[in-house]
């Protein structure tokens, strides 16, 4: 395979290679030595919803899950020339994609790397839950928790979730929540945040009024919610919107699509029935003469 990556001179000249080590792979992608994505193949660009141009302007970090250790990964590779591992990458919507990845800093100066996606979620978790190493601990389950979402959420309607893989998948994420209680350092919060707040939407998509939904949707979203209330009704009247409020949004959830982000489309959901619900009561007001 031949893919074209950017040497970076004072000319700045597009040259084109040709490697061997990558033809195995149809995701594959060049970065330069700042970490920003020069080249890639089209199935990258149809893995991550960006088109040529958007992508051309993303770095690793703005693609990545794990920003903390990404300074000390990326010299590593580039010190040694080969690197190969698991990874999460973020989405355009946000939602997180795991791969397997090989990664070479070949004699020319490219730098490229190969992925493959993980579809299989029950090697991730047996990855994690016989990971020994605690250092290692926390990414093995970050893997495994976003294999474990994809499986739920993507590709449903080519790949249904049976009921007795369903329970599979319930007992998974339950072990792999008792298993994070052994991690020393705090998982990604974001990834974490995102994946609870699309579960809760549709848990209320199926059933309207189910309480762990909503009360998983208040925890992890209660600064947007309060700061909303408080914008269009006041915090005093807090305790009598908010019932009506997530009632709007649990009806609402049936339209969620989980390919969308669902902090933003929260956000949105929120704003809007708010505004809506604010209407409603000066309009009463002015009807009953008050």
């Amino acid at each position: 395979m031949s893919l074209s990556c950017l040497s970076w001179n004072w000319t700045c000249i597009l040259l084109t290679h040709s490697h061997p080590e990558l033809k195995d792979f149809s995701y594959i992608v060049f970065v330069d030595s700042s970490r920003r994505y020069v080249d890639c193949s089209d199935d990258v660009l149809a893995l991550l919803g960006y088109t040529r141009p958007d992508f051309l302007k993303k770095t690793i970090d703005d693609l990545s899950y794990w920003l903390e250790d990404l300074p000390v990964l990326f010299k590593d590779f580039v010190r040694y020339g080969k690197q190969d591992g698991t990874y999460i990458l973020k989405h355009k919507n946000g939602f997180p994609l795991p791969i397997q990845y090989c990664s070479f800093a070949f004699p020319d100066g490219c730098k490229a790397a190969g992925w493959t996606p993980i579809k299989n979620w029950k090697t991730a978790y047996l990855s994690a839950i016989s990971e020994r190493d605690s250092g290692k601990l926390g990414r093995r389950i970050d893997v495994a928790l976003a294999a474990i979402y994809r499986r739920l959420y993507a590709n449903r309607a080519e790949a249904p979730v049976l009921d007795c893989e369903r329970a599979a998948l319930d007992d998974a994420l339950s072990s792999l929540g008792l298993l994070r209680k052994k991690v020393p350092t705090a998982l990604n919060p974001e990834l974490l945040e995102f994946e609870k707040t699309r579960s809760a939407l549709l848990r209320l998509a199926a059933i309207r009024h189910d309480q762990d939904a909503i009360r998983i949707l208040i925890e992890e979203n209660e600064q947007l919610i309060n700061s909303s209330i408080d914008r269009y009704f006041g915090s005093i009247a807090r305790d009598k919107v908010l019932p009506v409020l997530l009632d709007r949004i649990a009806l609402k959830a049936r339209y969620y699509d989980p390919d969308t982000n669902p902090g933003l489309w929260l956000q949105d959901s929120i704003h809007l029935e708010s505004k809506r619900l604010r209407m409603e009561l000066d309009q009463s007001r002015k009807s009953n003469g008050h």
